[in-house]
Order: C-alpha cells, then sequence, then structure tokens
C-alpha cells in the first residue's frame, strides 16, 4: 500500500470531497427546480399536450412520495449503492419538468374580449 497519499486513505478521501462537490451540486439543482415548478402559472404547450398547473402539482407530489419512500427504505437497509443511483435518477428526473416550467405560459382567454 503505497505511501504519499495513494493508498486506501488517498482515494477515500478524493470520492467524499468528489461526492461532496456533486452533493451540493443535486442539491442546488434540485432547489432550482422546485422553486421553478412551484411557481409555474398558465397553461403550456409541450409535444402537443397543454400542461396545467394541475400537472406541476401532481408531479412535486410524485417526487415528495417517491423521495418519502427512499428516505423509509434507507431506514430499512437499503443498499448505500443503489439508494445513491435513486436518488440520482430522481434528481435527473425532475429536471425536465423545471424546463418544461421555464416556458412561456399561455393564459386561456376569458371570453370577454379584454
Amino acid at each position: 500500500m503505497g505511501g504519499y497519499g495513494y493508498g486506501r486513505r488517498g482515494s477515500e478521501h478524493v470520492q467524499y470531497v468528489i461526492g461532496g462537490i456533486l452533493g451540493i451540486i443535486g442539491l442546488l439543482s434540485v432547489g432550482w427546480s422546485l422553486a421553478t415548478i412551484g411557481e409555474a402559472e398558465g397553461e403550456r404547450r409541450v409535444f402537443g399536450m397543454t400542461i396545467t398547473r394541475r400537472f406541476f402539482d401532481i408531479v412535486i407530489y410524485v417526487y415528495f412520495l417517491i423521495n418519502m419512500g427512499i428516505f423509509i427504505a434507507w431506514f430499512f437497509g437499503l443498499d448505500e449503492a443503489a439508494g445513491s443511483i435513486v436518488w440520482n435518477i430522481t434528481w435527473l428526473l425532475i429536471i425536465p419538468f423545471s424546463i418544461m416550467a421555464t416556458f412561456q405560459p399561455r393564459y386561456p382567454s376569458r371570453g370577454d374580449g379584454v
């Protein structure tokens, strides 16, 4: 086992640093995504479908339930590697919804000419 930080301990420190940096980036991206989805108003046309506020509410509730399921599974022995993979997948899945929330909203006309 080599010296000068090239042994087992050196690689563990690098893993912790990289994991910490990726964790901070993930936290910031999820925070931005949830804030963007939470502020979405009006209707949006995405791939020919009309997306309303209710859709974004459902996305947030489902995201919450998935994260609570992962959190509870962690207490019952969810493997560390599997848990990390699932967390990263949920982080990546929330980003497209936040991008949809940034599209220009269309507000339906009230029909009274205003």
